[in-house]
């Protein structure tokens, strides 16, 4: 607030007002102040990674692809490439592109699997890919679900509640849709992930609608 009022706009203040416009929604302002911070190289990869995020949840999905690409070039360690590479992957699958599916295996034949928050992102891809262009089989996603309590990252978590949730109305699983949805909820508001909350109310709706309420 005090640096909006003083005008500040330094990269590293574009750059908090980026991932604060992003957690509340507000996803045209958030790419603005990224891009606007990328310029700075020392933080290039986190502000083009917070633009394609932004662009990608707003469902301007070409622009989020570019970010993404960008990123991976800025990248300067194993675990930035790989952020955009999933990135990527999520524009891709939504774009319903052929290239998705190679992309995906990509990615998941380097899965660490004793990382956790590696295998939970991993099942959030392929979930995705699965709700888009594949058949349902939730069968490694049940078990990467056990291992939520074991991820830091609130994004990665609600970015596969949000999935798995999606998937379990479809197989006709309601009462565990409403618990992954209802637990997305309290997870976005305890983080303030405010662009999280319709997709956590739409889940327990559909659960509901299934269970006849």
């Amino acid at each position: 607030v005090l640096a909006n009022q003083s005008g500040v706009t330094s990269p590293p203040f574009e750059l908090a007002r980026a991932e604060v416009a992003l957690q509340r929604g507000r996803f045209t302002e958030a790419q603005t102040s990224a891009e606007a911070a990328s310029n700075e190289t020392t933080q290039a990869f986190r502000a083009l990674a917070i633009a394609g995020r932004a662009a990608h949840l707003d469902s301007r999905e070409e622009e989020a692809l570019a970010f993404y690409q960008r990123a991976a070039t800025a990248a300067e360690t194993e675990t930035e490439s790989r952020e955009a590479a999933w990135g990527r992957l999520g524009c891709l699958i939504d774009l319903e592109r052929p290239e998705a599916k190679a992309a995906l295996e990509q990615l998941r034949a380097t899965v660490v699997r004793s990382n956790p928050s590696d295998v939970v992102q991993s099942e959030s891809g392929r979930i995705a890919y699965q709700l888009k262009l594949g058949a349902i089989d939730l069968t490694e996603a049940d078990r990467a679900c056990e291992l939520l309590g074991a991820v830091r990252n609130p994004l990665v978590r609600a970015s596969f509640q949000s999935m798995y949730g999606s998937a379990l109305v479809l197989a006709a699983r309601y009462d565990e849709a409403l618990e992954i949805a209802e637990s997305l909820i309290e997870l976005a508001r305890h983080y303030r992930i405010d662009f999280a909350l319709p997709y956590g109310l739409c889940a327990v709706a559909t659960a509901l609608a299934g269970r006849r309420r």
